[in-house]
């Protein structure tokens, strides 16, 4: 087993033993002071090279997304002395959910001065917007864009929301409007800032010119896009709210009418629209959105059981008295109908099937982490059930706990793939352990040597026929070349100088031997040359062929003593993996209780849904019988039944 790093160490000493102070400066400088001298102690002994190789394993491990491992593999220690190893710590710590401890060290003044830690910083502001710490998620999105640089544009953007958004939160309206005009326009992020400035703006009652002007250009146009004609339909129907709750009915009239026909908001509008319109006596008009309401929507929808209502409620204003009748039956048997509805959707059987039906559509963990972990409702099985349902997804229970389901299939994902993963080391462990084993390295190793030996050999040899050669009156001449000269010294002793002729002849055959020789004697530096190059080609293949040897026979000694734990690598891996299976046991239990638990929050949905249809209708039914009671008494005064009886 690997023993845990310095690094985490130290952590574990400055920071988890210090927890009620770990966000202090203080604290900070303490882990900081704890790292370095965990590096310290670690360097005493250590070469250059382990220094760099200890830095290429923690940035291995850091850019591979693996930051426990990066904090935790003791051969990462010796690191920790450098300044930008040391700040890439608090985004490791963010990664793994020790938020108070990355603060900490960002409280240190050294690190706190070190250029290329915005991400980190983002990442912290991210999570105190997340947890409606305001204040602080201001001035930490403000340290992350001191360095914008380091940001992408979309994450600049969301910065720079997060500040609109804490000041809105704070009534710090003409805060938040300066930061409203650092955004780009167009973009998302600024478009959900002017929403978030837009409620606060309405909690200080603003004027219905001046929410006009500031929306203005959010609902000019009707997006192509489901999620943008979603957004610009919250402004429409939120505006037209407020308008409503100050009484300024034409104005809540002029923008719920624009709301779109499919998205998000179109119930909530259509509903509202109604209720505006009723607001300004103008009932026919307002049975029509909803009417439309209750034809394109599922009747446990909240906005169509209010619409039922609504719709019964205007009638009897509308018409008066008996005449208005029909309309509450009308109410009452589509209420009778969610009834139904409900009774048959709150089924723990069919509830558990369209979640696990819906888990079967999400994506993997090996893609964004962020989409396995918080699924969107493009992902939704396109069902009778899901729309019946649809009104669930916007409540916080039902949302936290499908996340927290879906936090556990990311975890029986991952061990899955650990699984898999260490049966490949096993598989591999054991294949190499048996080529190992039938000494394939070592034969070559021995004809290796045997061929250093040939080579040494055939050396020795050309280093003789060197000097040999040095010794030779015409040096590295060839054996044609000795043979030619031999030759003509021969004609020269048989021609003699005895006659004329015989003196012509072997001044001929001297002249000859002359230009034999000298043939040679000019060849001599380039013949010589290559053979002493020959040699010392010879020498240097030796040389490598020799190292490569004694490398090889280092691996064989050092692999022969790694495979002699071979048995205890694989029991350790063993291990392991049946710890993985047991995990992945308590996993599965995990994921069947918490799939009930989701089920459990839709069934406590339903049953307000429930609860709700029931007071509708008994509304509705008192409403009934009151028409009644109020014919039948106007019928015994005059003595007779009216015309409508």
């Amino acid at each position: 087993m690997q023993k845990l790093g310095l690094l985490a160490l130290a952590i574990s000493a400055a920071a988890w033993a210090s927890s009620a102070t770990a966000e202090s400066p203080e604290a900070g400088s303490d882990l900081v002071q704890q790292l370095n001298q965990a590096a310290v102690a670690a360097g005493v002994k250590a070469t250059p090279r382990e220094h760099a190789l200890s830095k290429r394993i923690y940035l291995y491990h850091y850019f591979s997304g693996d930051q426990f491992a990066a904090l935790t593999d003791s051969r990462a220690d010796l690191s920790l002395l450098d300044a930008d190893i040391l700040g890439t710590v608090p985004d490791g710590l963010m990664d793994l959910g020790m938020q108070s401890h990355a603060i900490a060290m960002l409280g240190d003044n050294g690190i706190a001065r070190q250029p290329g830690t915005a991400i980190t910083w983002f990442a912290l502001a991210q999570r105190a917007s997340e947890n409606d710490h305001w204040p602080e998620a201001f001035q930490l999105a403000d340290r992350a864009l001191s360095e914008s640089g380091l940001l992408t544009p979309d994450q600049v953007q969301e910065a720079h929301y997060i500040q609109v958004t804490a000041s809105a939160q704070q009534n710090q309206l003409d805060k938040a409007h300066s930061e409203l005009d650092k955004m780009t326009a167009g973009t998302r992020w600024q478009s959900f800032a002017r929403y978030n400035l837009m409620l606060a703006m309405m909690r200080q009652d603003v004027g219905s010119d001046e929410l006009a002007e500031f929306i203005k250009n959010e609902i000019s146009i009707t997006p192509d896009d489901y999620n943008e004609r979603s957004l610009r339909d919250r402004f429409l129907v939120t505006a037209g709210r407020y308008e409503m709750r100050q009484k300024h009915y034409p104005e809540a009239v002029h923008y719920l009418r624009n709301v779109s026909k499919n998205s998000s908001a179109t119930p909530d509008g259509l509903l509202q629209y109604g209720w505006a319109l009723s607001k300004q006596w103008q009932y026919d008009q307002a049975l029509q959105p909803w009417r439309v309401l209750q034809d394109n929507y599922p009747i446990v929808n909240l906005s169509v059981l209010e619409s039922l209502m609504a719709t019964a409620y205007v009638a009897e204003l509308m018409q008066g008295g008996i005449k208005s009748l029909h309309v509450y039956e009308y109410a009452e048997k589509g209420m009778l109908t969610g009834l139904e509805q409900i009774d048959r959707l709150n089924d723990d059987a069919l509830l558990l099937a369209w979640i696990q039906q819906w888990e079967k559509r999400l994506p993997e963990t090996s893609g964004n982490e962020d989409d396995a972990l918080h699924p969107a409702l493009h992902n939704l099985q396109d069902d009778r059930t899901s729309r019946a349902l649809i009104s669930l997804f916007s409540t916080a229970p039902f949302i936290t706990a499908q996340q927290q389901l879906q936090d556990v299939v990311a975890m029986q994902n991952w061990v899955t793939e650990r699984k898999q993963y260490l049966q490949n080391l096993q598989t591999e462990a054991s294949d190499n352990n048996s080529r190992f084993a039938e000494g394939a390295l070592l034969t070559d190793i021995n004809a290796a040597t045997e061929r250093l030996h040939e080579l040494d050999n055939s050396i020795l040899a050309s280093v003789d026929t060197l000097r040999a050669e040095y010794r030779q009156p015409f040096r590295f001449a060839t054996d044609s070349e000795k043979a030619d000269i031999a030759h003509i010294e021969s004609l020269i002793l048989e021609a003699g100088t005895d006659t004329e002729a015989s003196a012509r002849e072997a001044n001929r055959a001297m002249l000859l031997a002359g230009l034999a020789k000298w043939q040679v004697h000019e060849q001599e530096p380039e013949r010589r040359a290559a053979a002493e190059a020959d040699l010392r080609a010879r020498q240097k293949q030796a040389k490598e062929l020799n190292e490569q040897i004694n490398a090889a026979r280092t691996m064989q000694d050092q692999m022969a003593s790694f495979y002699a734990n071979t048995d205890s690598h694989l029991s350790s891996m063993a291990a392991t993996y049946t710890k993985l299976e047991q995990l992945e046991q308590h996993l599965a239990q995990l994921r069947s209780e918490q799939e009930m638990r989701v089920v459990a929050t839709a069934r406590e949905h339903l049953d307000m849904l429930k609860s709700r249809l029931k007071d509708y209708l008994a509304t509705t039914r008192l409403s009934i019988a009151r028409l009644y009671d109020t014919e039948l008494r106007r019928n015994a005064k005059t003595g007779g039944l009216g015309d409508d009886q």
